[in-house]
């Protein structure tokens, strides 16, 4: 069975220009510094209209930070099948890649082990959401990383710089998006007085596969 299409559409009717930010849920994880990151961002002048789309598909990322020539890598994955993975670090070439996907401890979780060979603090790894970072935690030698997601969105307005991880206080000032059984779309209005409203849109998902 295909996995169904979430939609989401945000008018911006506020007199204001912004981030729209869309990130999910914190997870729980077995690391504190773990970091969540808007998957899906746009930035919206007064009057105008954006379209999100997206699918629930899981992969493990990894990408390189405070390098001149940044690079990563992401694989697929899901939470029941293929859902562990080894992060190595290839000395000889400066290089980064994922290695040896199995079949993790327990369903439900994403598992990564970061070998003896990743060097501290060039690199993060964590999970990414039809493509994009979602969760992501920086990479030390011997460190394994249990994740375990929560299919909770939230919306939220303003400003972010740099395409940085959600703060505690963006947390704070995030709507929930709340998709009702069988319904994959909502609507979201940002208001002249910047609050946001979310309704459901009329929109069925039919497996076609």
């Amino acid at each position: 069975m295909t996995a169904p299409s979430y939609n989401l559409i945000v008018n911006n009717e506020s007199t204001t220009e912004g981030d729209v930010l869309i990130f999910c849920q914190k997870p729980d994880a077995n690391t504190p510094d773990i970091q969540t990151y808007a998957w899906l961002s746009k930035f919206l002048y007064p009057g105008v209209k954006a379209d999100f789309s997206w699918q629930m598909q899981w992969a493990f990322m990894w990408k390189q930070i405070n390098s001149i020539n940044e690079s990563q890598q992401i694989v697929p994955t899901d939470l029941q099948t293929n859902n562990k993975i080894t992060l190595d670090y290839d000395s000889g070439h400066q290089a980064f890649h994922f290695a040896e996907q199995v079949q993790g401890d327990s369903p439900g979780s994403l598992y990564i082990e970061e070998s003896a060979n990743v060097p501290s603090g060039m690199a993060q790894v964590g999970l990414a959401l039809s493509g994009h970072p979602a969760f992501l935690v920086n990479c030390q030698p011997n460190m394994n990383v249990v994740i375990t997601p929560k299919p909770s969105y939230f919306l939220m307005f303003g400003t972010h710089e740099d395409n940085g991880p959600i703060s505690i206080d963006q947390y704070s000032k995030a709507v929930a998006l709340n998709y009702p059984p069988n319904i994959y779309s909502l609507t979201a209005t940002i208001h002249q007085d910047g609050n946001i409203s979310v309704e459901n849109s009329p929109l069925l998902f039919t497996d076609e596969s």
